[in-house]
């Protein structure tokens, strides 16, 4: 190989690895702000309980006792023991339609206030869902077993049954997983 032919080799070889470092440089730096992959949403439909959600296909679903259902991100890597980040919708029969939102909020306020380890409220206030259904949002801390979990928790209403809809996730995945999360509660619809 001429002296020529090695810079021209050296040349090429270190313009491939500068590309491919700047291609994961930004792959990585991309997930910082949006998701990392784009995923379908598929329906899950509630028809005791009278709503509709759509969440991303690669969640786990779990159907509990008394129309309780959880989906969860499955865990990225194998140092997890336990899920990433988690969305519940919790169906409550009111036993009158005329239960206020403002009073199941103050009621469920009060509950984790005083029940929740080391609950902290970052932030709380009214918000309109899609369909304009009033709600109200409430995000915070508090120890969820072993750690610290940042939770964002929606609270609203339809006819006689209030949902406690919880997103819930690591502290340093919660903003990762924030804008799915979004999605599957905009997906909400009340069955008739």
């Amino acid at each position: 190989m001429t002296k020529y032919s090695k810079k021209k080799y050296l040349m090429i070889f270190s313009f491939i690895v500068i590309v491919l470092g700047m291609s994961i440089l930004l792959e990585d730096v991309s997930g910082l702000f949006h998701d990392s992959k784009e995923t379908n949403f598929v329906p899950y439909e509630n028809n005791d309980m009278k709503f509709s959600i759509k969440y991303p296909s690669n969640w786990n679903i779990e159907e509990h006792i008394g129309g309780f259902v959880t989906f969860t991100a499955s865990i990225d890597d194998y140092t997890q023991t336990k899920y990433p980040a988690g969305l519940g919708v919790y169906p409550i029969n009111l036993e009158s339609q005329n239960v206020s939102l403002t009073t199941i909020k103050n009621v469920h306020l009060e509950n984790i206030t005083n029940n929740l380890e080391e609950f902290q409220l970052i932030n709380s206030g009214p918000i309109v869902l899609p369909g304009s259904n009033s709600a109200f949002q409430l995000i915070f801390t508090a120890l969820d077993e072993d750690q610290i979990r940042k939770s964002m928790q929606i609270i609203t209403k339809n006819q006689n049954i209030a949902y406690l809809i919880t997103y819930k996730a690591d502290l340093n995945k919660y903003d990762t997983y924030l804008k799915t999360a979004q999605k599957i509660v905009d997906s909400l619809v009340f069955i008739k």
